[in-house]
């Protein structure tokens, strides 16, 4: 699109562009279509930060005119140290076993040629190691990667660290299902959240910062 315009608008253009990464390469551009003699452009004096701004507008009328509605794609994180030993994790910041490493490459891997704009993690650390082996495999560890709490697991309260079998042989399997699969019920303790909650703090989150990315023709990646 910036390539046609320049030259509808009979820009002298030494070598062909190809425009990799936006706003960042407008100097290299700058350097390719302006005379260095003087720095003039369209016969008239120009600088390089006027030559962003008009870049910055060419990409905005692009990608609103041609880009439709972008794709979200959800990661659960790979297997953590306290999947394998059968803990209750919630906020509890644990990282992934080499499973859950091997299980990162493999979505990487099927998520090759997927053009991501922007991804989204948690502030865990399972989520942000994931996150990290799919950025390698799809080669993409410039994508610009936002992370908040918001999108933390859910809070355990006090069966955090607990064994999962051995809280069942405490309070029965019934308990234990109660809390684990109830839409309101909170689990023990001091912040233990029940799904409603979860719900109450991901959801606005969701809607006010990732749907927004896809609604406007972005490709979107969640890991958490």
């Amino acid at each position: 699109h910036l390539y046609e315009s320049l030259r509808r608008n009979q820009a002298t253009v030494k070598t062909p562009i190809i425009f990799m990464s936006g706003e960042a390469a407008a100097e290299e551009i700058f350097n390719e279509i302006v005379d260095p003699e003087g720095a003039h452009f369209l016969g008239k004096p120009v600088h390089l930060a006027d030559f962003r701004g008009m870049i910055r507008q060419l990409l905005t009328e692009s990608g609103t005119k041609k880009r439709g509605p972008g794709k979200i794609v959800l990661v659960r994180h790979g297997q953590s140290q306290w999947n394998l030993e059968n803990r209750f994790t919630g906020w509890i910041d644990v990282p992934i076993t080499p499973l859950g490493a091997q299980e990162a490459h493999r979505a990487g891997r099927e998520l090759k040629g997927m053009p991501f704009d922007i991804a989204f993690t948690s502030e865990l650390a399972r989520a942000q190691q994931t996150l990290d082996i799919i950025l390698e495999e799809i080669e993409r560890k410039d994508l610009p990667v936002e992370k908040d709490k918001a999108l933390n697991e859910r809070h355990y309260g006090d069966l955090q660290g607990l064994n999962k079998a051995e809280v069942a042989k405490k309070y029965g399997d019934s308990q234990v299902h109660t809390w684990r699969r109830s839409y309101d019920v909170r689990p023990p303790g001091t912040g233990g959240e029940s799904l409603e909650d979860t719900a109450k703090r991901v959801l606005p989150y969701f809607n006010s910062q990732i749907l927004p990315q896809a609604k406007a023709g972005k490709n979107v990646l969640v890991s958490a």
